[in-house]
C-alpha cells in the first residue's frame, strides 16, 4: 500500500521546516510505503533548501514540485498529479502531527469502510485566546465545527482521499482557495464527493496540531 501525503507551500521555509521534522515522530504502519510530495507555489526564500536538507527515513521518496500559478488549488492539483499512492492526504506547512496520525488518516480508507476522510485541526494552545468562538476558530482551520458522524467537509489541514475518486473527481477548482478567491475549495471538493455517492467520514483520531502564525 501506498500513501502520498502532500503540503503546498508559499513563502514559509521556517515553519515548513518544523513541519518536517515533526513528521519524524510519525508512524508509518508495517506493509505502508510513505511518499512526501512538497509543492512550492512560487516561494522565493528557502524552501527548496529546507526539503533538501530534511532527512525524513521514514518516508519512501520526499518530492519536491514547483508550480507557478498562484493558488493554493493549483499547488495541491500538481501535487495529485505527480503522486502514486492509493491514497492521498493533505495537510499543511505549519501543523504537528500526532504519532499516529498517518495510521488513523488512511487505515478507514485502506479497510475500504470510506472513500475520503476529515481529520482533526486543533489549535495549538499557545494561540488559543479566552474571546475565540467558534467562528474565530473555524477561520483558523478548527475542525471542531464538524459533525464526527457526517462530516460535510473537511479541512486541507487534515484530509484524505482514495486515488479512485480521482476517475470522477479528478482535480480541485484552481478559480477557489487561497491565492485565488480565498476559500471555499474544500468545501466544493467534499460535496462533489457526496454527491457523486462516495463515502465520506471522520478520522477521530487523526488529529494535527495547527500552529499558524501569531499575526493571524
Amino acid at each position: 500500500m501506498i500513501v502520498s501525503v502532500i503540503i503546498c507551500t508559499l513563502n514559509r521555509a521556517a515553519p515548513l521546516k518544523e513541519t518536517l521534522t515533526a513528521f519524524n515522530s510519525v508512524t508509518i504502519p508495517d506493509g505502508m510505503k510513505a511518499e512526501l510530495i512538497v509543492v512550492d507555489n512560487g516561494s522565493a526564500d528557502e524552501t527548496l533548501e529546507v526539503v533538501k536538507s530534511t532527512g525524513l527515513p521514514g518516508f519512501e521518496s520526499v518530492k519536491y514540485m514547483f508550480e507557478k500559478t498562484p493558488g493554493q488549488t493549483a499547488a495541491r492539483n500538481t501535487g495529485l498529479r505527480a503522486s502514486g499512492g492509493n491514497v492521498i492526504v493533505f495537510t499543511d506547512d505549519d501543523v504537528r502531527p500526532t504519532v499516529n496520525w498517518l495510521q488513523a488518516i488512511t487505515e478507514p480508507i485502506i479497510a475500504n469502510r470510506f472513500d475520503a476522510l476529515a481529520g482533526r485541526v486543533k489549535i495549538a494552545p499557545a494561540l488559543l485566546r479566552p474571546w475565540m468562538t467558534g467562528r474565530h476558530k473555524a477561520w483558523l482551520a478548527s475542525t471542531e465545527y464538524l459533525d464526527s458522524s457526517a462530516p460535510m467537509t473537511a479541512v486541507g489541514a487534515n484530509m484524505a482521499f482514495s486515488r479512485r475518486i480521482l476517475e470522477r473527481i479528478p482535480s480541485f477548482d484552481e478559480d477557489l482557495g487561497p491565492g485565488r478567491l480565498g476559500f471555499w475549495d474544500d468545501t466544493l471538493f467534499f460535496s462533489q464527493l457526496r454527491q457523486a455517492g462516495y463515502r465520506v467520514g471522520m478520522a477521530a483520531d487523526a488529529t494535527v496540531e495547527h500552529h499558524f502564525d501569531i499575526s493571524r
